[in-house]
């Protein structure tokens, strides 16, 4: 059977470095409460690597080959106004959202501006429009960086991104973020709050074939980070869509949440 890395919570990661190492939960347990980063920094005052680099080599000790993992799941965390839309279409990348973005946008601000003065305003976002958030938006839409479809290994860190020092996506997408905040300068009404009003904060959990050599050393220092307590600001990894949609069949779950500003 294949092997899956799933790091929902700490539970399903140990359980999934089990399939993979051939370690007992209590081995993997013991070993990363165990190691002490002050301690090998002292001792070992030549070695700079990263948790994610050490903590492998440390269950190798155990008698364990790291293999990688056949399957990943990855987690994508937004807020929309329909979540079914994931079933229907995937999860498409920015420049393929940006159309039904600006539409579904207008359907909640059509009560303060008419068709033709929402064209207008897209048009100044669009071109020249100085305001801050709409050179953002334009930088964004330039980038193909930035297209995504983007998602975390660690699902924490999208409900507890502040352990991550990461981005409430939960709040709102950037992308819409920036729009509301040019409208609001421009016609001042407060889209965003309308916005987060009517729709879903919602975390889609898909697959996808492993092609990285780093990803158990990622789940390692997760789990190492939340036992002792520390910041996960370096134990995630990022999945870039690089301007691909990820199909239906890919997507395991849509998980919607309690609605929150």
């Amino acid at each position: 059977m294949p092997t899956i890395l799933d790091c929902s919570n700490i539970e399903s990661t140990t359980s999934s470095l089990e399939s993979i190492l051939g370690l007992s939960g209590q081995v993997i347990r013991e070993v990363v409460r165990s190691f002490n980063c002050d301690v090998y920094s002292r001792s070992h005052p030549h070695d700079h690597r990263h948790l994610k680099e050490i903590l492998p080599d440390l269950l190798r000790d155990q008698g364990t080959t790291v293999h990688n993992p056949d399957v990943v799941y990855w987690f994508h965390g937004t807020r929309v106004l329909t979540p079914g839309t994931f079933r229907a279409l995937g999860l498409l990348s920015l420049h393929q959202r940006i159309e039904q973005i600006w539409e579904d946008l207008f359907q909640l601000a059509q009560t303060w501006v008419s068709r033709e003065e929402w064209q207008k305003f897209r048009t100044q976002v669009e071109t020249t429009d100085t305001i801050v958030s709409s050179a953002r938006h334009r930088q964004r839409i330039g980038n193909p960086a930035d297209s995504g479809p983007h998602a975390v290994l660690v699902r924490d860190a999208i409900t507890d991104h502040e352990r991550f020092c990461g981005v409430d996506y939960l709040s709102a997408p950037e992308t819409i973020e920036d729009l509301c905040e040019s409208f609001k300068i421009h016609h001042h009404q407060d889209l965003l709050s309308k916005f987060q009003r009517e729709s879903i904060p919602c975390i889609a959990k898909f697959y996808d074939r492993c092609r990285r050599d780093d990803l158990i050393g990622v789940a390692l220092s997760y789990l190492w980070c939340t036992f002792h307590e520390e910041p996960c600001a370096t134990c995630n990894a990022f999945l870039e869509g690089n301007r691909d949609a990820i199909p239906t069949d890919a997507i395991v779950e849509i998980q919607e949440l309690t609605r929150r500003r």
